[in-house]
C-alpha cells in the first residue's frame, strides 16, 4: 500500500512540475506556430520526415509515424482473446497480462484524448494563424463547436498520444534489472514521442503545449496503470496471480465509459453559461450520478485487481 501512494505521490508532483514548465512553454505557443506557418521546408529532410509521421496508411496515405503503434495495439487486440482458448490458456497466462496491459493503455489514452479535445475545443494553429482572434491560451476554452471539437480539438494532441504509447514496452524492461536495457528503452520511445510532436508542430496542426501535455498525460496514464491499476511488477514476481477473467479488459471498458460521462457532464456545464438548453443541467446530474457509480465499481474492481 506504501508504494502506491508513493507513486501517487510521484504522479502528482510530475504533474506539477509540468503546469509550472508549460506557463514557461505557453507564452510561446502562438509564436513558434506563426514562426513554423512562414517557413518553406518543402522539399527539405524535415518536409520528409514531417509527412513521413504525419501520415498512416489507415488514412489510406501510406505507412507511417502512427502506423508503429496501431501495429502493437492490433496484436494485442489479437492475442488477448487468443490467449483465453482452453488447450493454450495456461501457458498464455502471461501474454494476456501484456496484452491485456497494452489494451487498457490503448483504449485509457485514446478516449482521455477525444475527451480533453471535446471539452477545450481549441482551434488548430493552422486556422489561427490566419485569424488571430481564434486563439485560445493552453487549459482554456476554445471556439470550436462540440462536433468540430471532438474531431479535431488541438488540446491535447492524438498523434503524440499514440505515439507516447509505446512507452509502455519500455516498462516491461523494468523486470530485466538492466539499468542499459531501461534506459535506452525510455530514452527510444520519448524520443520518438518527441518526433511525432515536433512534427506536429511544424506541419502546424498543434500548439507546443498541446504535444507537451499529451506525453506527460500519457506517461502519466501508463505509470498509473502499471503500477497501481494491474501492479504488473506484482504479477510478474508471482505475488499477484496473473488475470484470469479479462479483468482488466473490463476495467478498461468501465473507465472509457465514466470518462465518456465526465465528459458530457463538464461540457454541458460549460454550455451552461453559454447559451442554455434544457436538457444540459439533465445531462451534469445524471451523468455525474452514473459516473460516480461506476466509479465504485471500479474500485471494487481494482480491489479484485490486486487481491
Amino acid at each position: 500500500m506504501e508504494k502506491k501512494k508513493l507513486i501517487i505521490l510521484f504522479i502528482t508532483l510530475y504533474i506539477l512540475n509540468a503546469i509550472i514548465i508549460s506557463i514557461v512553454l505557453a507564452i510561446q505557443d502562438l509564436e513558434i506556430v506563426i514562426f513554423w506557418s512562414e517557413q518553406n521546408i518543402s522539399g527539405s529532410f524535415l518536409d520528409k520526415i514531417t509527412f513521413f509521421m504525419n501520415r498512416s496508411m489507415f488514412d489510406g496515405d501510406g505507412f507511417g509515424g502512427q502506423d508503429v503503434s496501431y501495429i502493437f495495439m492490433i496484436i494485442s487486440l489479437l492475442v488477448y482473446p487468443i490467449s483465453f482458448i482452453k488447450p493454450i490458456k495456461e501457458r498464455m497466462k502471461s501474454m494476456r497480462m501484456y496484452s491485456g496491459f497494452l489494451i487498457a493503455v490503448g483504449l485509457t489514452q485514446t478516449i482521455v484524448g477525444r475527451a480533453f479535445k471535446a471539452i477545450f475545443a481549441r482551434v488548430r494553429p493552422y486556422q489561427v494563424v490566419d485569424d488571430h482572434s481564434l486563439y485560445s491560451p493552453m487549459w482554456t476554452f476554445g471556439n470550436y463547436s462540440i462536433e468540430d471539437a471532438i474531431s479535431k480539438g488541438s488540446f491535447i494532441s492524438g498523434h503524440t498520444m499514440t505515439a507516447i504509447y509505446l512507452i509502455a514496452f519500455a516498462f516491461f524492461m523494468i523486470k530485466t534489472h538492466k539499468p542499459w536495457k531501461i534506459i535506452i528503452s525510455f530514452l527510444i520511445s520519448i524520443a520518438w514521442a518527441i518526433l511525432m510532436g515536433f512534427s506536429r508542430v511544424v506541419d502546424v496542426k498543434h500548439y507546443p503545449s498541446d504535444v507537451f501535455w499529451s506525453m506527460i498525460i500519457g506517461i502519466a496514464m501508463v505509470i498509473w496503470l502499471y503500477f497501481v491499476v494491474f501492479d504488473i511488477p506484482k504479477r510478474e514476481s508471482g505475488e499477484l496471480n496473473k488475470f484470469e477473467k479479462g479483468e482488466e479488459f473490463r476495467w478498461s471498458l468501465l473507465f472509457v465509459i465514466v470518462t465518456v460521462l465526465f465528459a458530457i457532464a463538464i461540457i454541458s456545464f460549460r454550455y451552461i453559461f453559454l447559451e442554455i438548453i434544457y436538457y444540459q443541467p439533465i445531462y451534469v446530474v445524471f451523468c455525474s450520478i452514473l459516473g460516480y457509480f461506476l466509479i465504485r465499481r471500479m474500485k471494487k474492481l481494482m480491489a479484485v485487481l490486486n487481491s
